[in-house]
């Protein structure tokens, strides 16, 4: 569901006071169970980096459990940063148990969030007490509330949808001001926090179970991606709370600007400026750098999920159609709507993801998915907002082929050879050609007509051929070789390939990519990066390309230029490795748009 929603976390400093109520989520799905449902904990376990099954002594080992019963077992733990003694309890992973400690948590949340100081006598059957601090800390605390039975009586539409009505108020704290949007998972309601007047999201959830069990997988990436951004500065939605109103999953998020689709639709589908698509871009990177940081592919990347964090415009006049746009005036943007993200070593490869128009070819193929499905819905994105239109408008796998094939070139070989005889029967002919007569709803006329991605982007400076360069990385068949994301400080490697069939070429799995240049070979940015103006200077190798309709050239450094100044370094470089990266460098690269803004008006719009 796209919501308009972004993160709000608080400093560093307010992290100790976040109650992350993190649930193990996909991260610790693996966990080992005993046969009747216990959960195999083993001393010195670290969960979530924050607590440690604690002994006094090594031998004395029945200190390290206060209790088990038939629900569960109840631990004692260690807070690593304060060194503090708590209790953990762990319910057996049997759905009988499960449903009654949701049952429990929701009146336990209950009494927290009405007696915060913890004055009234709690009633406990574990040896566990809340420890939430003084009054004075309570606005910084996530107190992830449910509605419990107080409110189980919630009214409920025929096709689960929460009955809420404009003014209806939640908790004493948040009344419903209008409806922001409405999904197939539920509704997106805008509330007004009562004590500081604050416009928050309410996303309610369906009360079905499947969009429940849904919702609830997308809270553990949710408080994931909290715990490991809680400055919120990597692009990435973040929750402020969840919590239950009666069968309804609820979660709480700030409220920001329209989406990249809704802001091009109130343009009248006229394009974005190349600058204002470079700056999302390289946000847009970020943002998927971290989240396979986590070994967490989105599957679901597509304008109406990218949102504006402001929603102030200027309206100026197009010099070519002598009509108007709006501009925005801040490009700030984040990325939302996780309900289908999956961890990379827990999906199947062979199902189906993406919104159709964004849709990589192994998917369609059934070739093995992974992280590089996020990247081709990049260049996808990235070419719609250049045109104000759909790179592959169809709703046919067949045609869909057919569009790239004509827009982007023909499959490798390689490729289509490791699709299996099913599906090559119904979409390549034995000439390896997309075969367009295999699917009646396939219009010949329609992909004869479409254009090349060469004279889609047709550039006329050097900024948009260094972004023609981009986009041919970013929708490279071959996702092996399709621009990588990952994360340069990325502290969890992960395998790219891992049962992957898209073509025999070999990629090194582990190789540390700087988000902001996106280069699959690190060891030539990492000394193309070293290179300096002075060093280049010392060259008069320049490239030239037509600036703009006029009979003047561009000159700028070129590939070979970069090609020797790291050889006169001493770097051993490949040359066709940098001939690759230094158009997609120069394009992303912050510095280089300032002296192409004279132009980007002039001959763009």
């Amino acid at each position: 569901m796209s919501v308009s929603t972004a993160p709000r976390a608080g400093t560093s400093q307010q992290k100790n006071n976040l109650n992350l109520s993190f649930s193990a989520g996909k991260a610790l799905s693996r966990m080992s169970m005993t046969a009747d449902g216990y959960c195999i904990l083993k001393i010195d376990d670290v969960i979530y980096a924050k607590c440690k099954v604690n002994i006094q002594s090594c031998t004395d080992k029945i200190k390290d459990i206060i209790g088990k019963g038939m629900y569960g077992e109840v631990f004692r733990v260690e807070e690593i940063a304060t060194s503090e003694k708590l209790a953990l309890k762990v319910i057996k992973g049997i759905d009988k148990y499960k449903r009654s400690a949701e049952t429990e948590l929701d009146i336990l949340k209950v009494l927290r969030y009405h007696d915060i100081e913890g004055t009234h006598l709690r009633l406990m059957s574990v040896s566990t007490a809340p420890r939430v601090g003084n009054s004075q800390q309570r606005n910084n605390l996530n107190l992830s509330c449910s509605a419990g039975k107080a409110l189980s009586r919630m009214s409920m539409t025929a096709d689960g949808y929460c009955i809420l009505k404009i003014d209806d108020v939640i908790y004493a704290k948040y009344k419903i001001k209008d409806i922001i949007g409405k999904g197939m998972y539920g509704e997106v309601f805008r509330v007004e926090e009562i004590a500081t007047l604050e416009k928050l999201a309410l996303k309610v959830i369906k009360g079905i179970d499947k969009y429940k069990r849904s919702a609830e997988s997308e809270l553990d990436i949710l408080k994931v991606l909290r715990y490991h951004d809680v400055e919120g500065t990597q692009g990435c939605i973040t929750l402020l709370q969840d919590f239950n109103l009666g069968n309804h999953v609820c979660m709480l998020f700030p409220i920001y600007g329209p989406s990249l689709f809704e802001f091009l639709r109130l343009n009248s589908y006229q394009p974005y400026p190349l600058f204002q698509i470079q700056s999302i871009c390289q946000q847009l990177l970020k943002a998927i750098a971290f989240i396979h940081s986590l070994n967490i592919i989105h599957t679901d990347i597509k304008p109406e999920n990218i949102l504006f964090v402001h929603d102030q415009f200027t309206v100026e006049q197009n010099s070519s159609t002598l009509g108007h746009y709006r501009l925005m005036n801040n490009t700030k943007i984040v990325l939302i709507d996780f309900g289908t993200a999956v961890y990379n070593s827990q999906h199947n490869y062979q199902s189906i993801v993406s919104t159709r128009y964004y849709r990589p070819p192994e998917v369609i193929l059934k070739l093995g998915w992974t992280f590089a499905c996020d990247i081709w819905a990049v260049g996808c994105i990235s070419v719609e907002l250049f045109t104000g239109k759909l790179l592959f408008k169809t709703h046919d796998d067949v045609e869909h082929l057919a569009l790239m094939e004509k827009i982007l070139g023909p499959f490798p070989k390689e490729m289509i050879e490791c699709v299996d005889q099913s599906s090559f029967k119904n979409f390549f002919t034995k000439k390896y050609k997309v075969n367009r007569s295999a699917s009646k709803n396939v219009e010949e006329k329609y992909v004869n007509n479409a254009k090349t991605i060469q004279e889609l982007i047709n550039p006329k400076i050097k900024f948009e051929y260094h972004f023609l360069d981009l986009i041919k990385q970013l929708l490279n068949y071959n996702q092996t070789r399709r621009i990588s994301a990952l994360a340069k400080e990325s502290k969890c490697p992960v395998n790219h390939n891992q049962d992957v069939k898209s073509c025999p070429i070999d990629h090194n799995q582990n190789e540390s990519i700087n988000p902001l240049t996106q280069m699959p070979y690190s060891s030539t940015l990492e000394a193309a990066s070293s290179v300096t103006a002075e060093d280049l200077s010392n060259s008069r190798e320049m490239s030239t390309i037509p600036r703009g309709d006029t009979e003047k050239l561009w000159e700028y450094p070129s590939p070979r230029m970069f090609y020797n100044a790291l050889r006169r370094k001493g770097y051993e470089t490949d040359p066709a490795d940098v001939d690759m990266m230094v158009d997609v460098h120069n394009f992303l690269n912050e510095g280089v748009w300032d002296e192409v803004m004279k132009w980007e008006k002039k001959f763009h719009w």
